[in-house]
């Protein structure tokens, strides 16, 4: 395993790791406006917001 920093991957590739990551596990949900501080998770029947700004 590759012990890596945030600080030396970076934000921005980090949060496409995460959206991508998350896309993979939720494939029957669709995902609104994932972005790099929120997003709007289409569950069916309600919707979750995810939020997190921390780096």
């Amino acid at each position: 395993m590759i012990e890596m920093k945030i600080s030396d991957l970076g934000e921005k590739k980090l949060i496409k790791r995460i959206i991508a990551n998350i896309k993979s596990h939720l494939r029957d949900f669709n995902i609104e406006g994932l972005g790099d501080d929120a997003a709007i998770i289409d569950m069916g029947r309600e919707y979750i917001v995810a939020t997190a700004d921390l780096l």
